[in-house]
């Protein structure tokens, strides 16, 4: 069972039977988001939060589908210290990416994030949720 645990304005947060964080968009029938800082700093808190309550770290999916942007802010602020704690929290990141464009948002993410954990891009939640249960805490 799929259980939702936050919202922000734009993206929702559900844990999965695997106690995988899915991170998804509010309104699926939305075309377009752009990630601003507030929501990459309350997805960031969202996952530092499960990290302390799970007391272990976490596999994170990621649906890319609707997202169209990640605002120069965010990525700023990917590289910065107070950016890179989620290589505190997170074990794995799964991106899954339905389109060329999503595809493309996917591997800008891959590139521009330096992250401490492994992080792959697939076509369906199923391969992305088969691979981060392979992932195992070193």
């Amino acid at each position: 069972m799929v259980k939702k645990i936050d919202q922000s304005k734009q993206l929702e947060f559900w844990l999965d039977d695997h106690e995988i964080l899915i991170v998804c968009s509010a309104n699926e029938n939305a075309k377009i988001i752009d990630i601003n800082i507030e929501e990459a700093l309350f997805s960031l808190a969202v996952q530092k939060q499960l990290f302390e309550d799970k007391g272990k770290k976490i596999r994170v999916l990621s649906n890319l589908t609707s997202m169209t942007k990640i605002s120069k802010e965010v990525r700023d602020f990917a590289r910065t210290p107070e950016g890179l704690k989620a290589n505190n929290y997170v074990l794995a990141y799964a991106l899954v990416a339905t389109s060329l464009w999503s595809r493309m948002i996917g591997n800008m993410i891959m590139s521009l994030f330096k992250h401490g954990y492994p992080m792959k891009i697939f076509p369906t939640e199923e391969k992305a949720t088969a691979w981060l249960l392979a992932q195992e805490e070193g």
